[in-house]
């Protein structure tokens, strides 16, 4: 039994090496192939292993455009996460994929956990920048599915979308400022 079981874990870390370049290479299809694979012979008890076959699952299946499998994905990741860093960057990733299902609660829970997270592993530099970026993203939150956003809002949510899939856009750089203003409000009052 314990040469089946080093096998099988062996085989289940080639899958996931494997899987993580076609990662890098962009092959999304790929990587779903040999992650999935990946998954059926992990051990069980390889939480960090099970966590990045499941985050970047949710990764590849969002670049096909299957938003419910990558949200389960990302489900399952965010359930083994260690660490404050892969913390911020699943809730971070999570809370895209629930945006982008119109999952508002899902998405708003999401980007707090993430903000939470990235203010313990980051100096104040740091935070500039990754939190500035989790702020604009829980300003769409909590903004684009007000039915009084103004329009010139309403008309930036389908190129935020693109943006936020990786596709050309044309979203309006100069709107980031107002979303994250109105997510900092957010996240100061509820943290």
């Amino acid at each position: 039994m314990g040469l089946f079981s080093s096998r099988t874990s062996q085989n289940g870390d080639t899958l996931l090496r494997d899987g993580l370049q076609a990662h890098e290479r962009n092959d999304a299809v790929k990587a779903i192939e040999l992650l999935e694979k990946a998954l059926k012979v992990l051990p069980s008890n390889d939480r960090d292993k099970l966590f990045q076959a499941y985050l970047f699952l949710g990764v590849n299946y969002k670049r096909v455009n299957n938003l419910q499998a990558a949200y389960n994905m990302y489900k399952k990741a965010a359930e083994l996460v260690n660490g404050y860093e892969n913390i911020a960057e699943v809730h971070n990733a999570f809370g895209k994929i629930c945006y982008l299902l119109n999952k508002q609660d899902e998405a708003v829970r999401n980007y707090m956990i993430a903000l939470n997270a990235a203010i313990r592993y980051t100096t104040s530099e740091q935070f500039d920048v990754i939190g500035g970026n989790l702020f604009h993203h829980l300003g769409h939150a909590l903004a684009d599915f007000d039915n009084a956003l103004p329009h010139d809002f309403k008309v930036l949510i389908p190129e935020y979308k693109k943006s936020i899939m990786g596709q050309p856009n044309r979203y309006n750089q100069g709107a980031i400022s107002a979303y994250i203003n109105i997510a900092m409000d957010y996240w100061k009052a509820n943290r």
